[in-house]
């Protein structure tokens, strides 16, 4: 084996160099990227609060509803239809 191997380690060597050969370099420090998912992340919080209480606004409604569906159901004075067949046309 020649004197320079340094076995599996030399993966990693390579790779750091690649990375300073080409600036590669965390998305952190970009300002931009951090500030943009600053904003994703509030912006999702606020989403999820307003889906939250149109939820419970529209549970709400809805039991209101229900409510006066029942009412107006039983204020019907329905009366029992009898079996009867139908005479031939």
């Amino acid at each position: 084996m020649p004197k320079d191997y340094t076995g599996f380690q030399g993966g990693n060597r390579r790779r750091r160099q690649f990375a300073a050969r080409y600036g590669a370099r965390p998305i952190w420090n970009n300002q931009v990227a951090a500030i943009g998912s600053i904003a994703m992340l509030l912006g999702g919080i606020v989403s999820f609060g307003s889906n939250v209480s149109t939820l419970r606004q529209t549970t709400a409604a809805m039991s209101a509803a229900e409510v006066l569906r029942s009412d107006l159901i039983s204020n019907i004075d329905l009366r029992v239809v009898g079996d009867r067949t139908r005479k031939p046309i």
